[in-house]
């Protein structure tokens, strides 16, 4: 999330004075998404498959108060299209929410990987 004119730079320069560790932006996200596709790897490996990516139905239906209530364009009638987008857009296969070998390599995560068998 970017506030105020904050970029990613910014952040690395911020990361940098902090800790000595220089990183430009563009490292910065690659860091992030090593992160989170290894989160999503050790919770395949416990047991987490795409249905524990649902959301409540509660979320999916019309708000019952606020600026939105009762309105129906507010209904998500197609999560698992909204699902499918998400998880090739990560590089995750579509029916199971497991990162695909090209998206493991392209981030350097195979040995790493290794570890959590």
């Amino acid at each position: 999330m970017m506030y105020a004119g904050v970029t990613l730079n910014h952040w690395s320069e911020l990361l940098a004075g902090l800790t000595g560790w220089e990183i430009t932006g563009k490292e910065l996200l690659m860091v992030g998404e090593r992160v989170n596709n290894l989160q999503r790897i050790f919770n395949i490996r416990e047991g987490f498959s795409r249905e524990n990516d649902y959301l409540p139905k509660r979320v999916m239906a019309i708000p019952q108060f606020g600026d939105y209530q009762n309105q129906p364009k507010c209904v998500i009638t197609d999560f698992d299209a909204m699902l499918d987008e998400y998880y090739e857009t990560r590089g995750w296969e579509t029916s199971t929410g497991i990162p695909t070998p090209c998206k493991i390599e392209e981030l350097g995560l195979s040995e790493e990987i290794d570890h959590f068998s």
